[in-house]
């Protein structure tokens, strides 16, 4: 995934969920966003765990 495929999936998953209050949706879009990069990148081998 690309930097715009990652935000653009994360402000889907966001606005799915219809009971966030208004105040933490950009919370939940950083959230999600960090979740899906860090996934990205254990695909392409950039995190390694020892």
């Amino acid at each position: 995934m690309n930097y715009h495929e990652i935000i653009s999936t994360a402000m889907q998953r966001a606005l799915d969920w219809d009971d966030i209050p208004d105040d933490l949706f950009p919370l939940v879009i950083v959230s999600e966003v960090a979740h899906l990069s860090a996934n990205d990148s254990d695909t392409m081998g950039g995190a390694t765990w020892h």
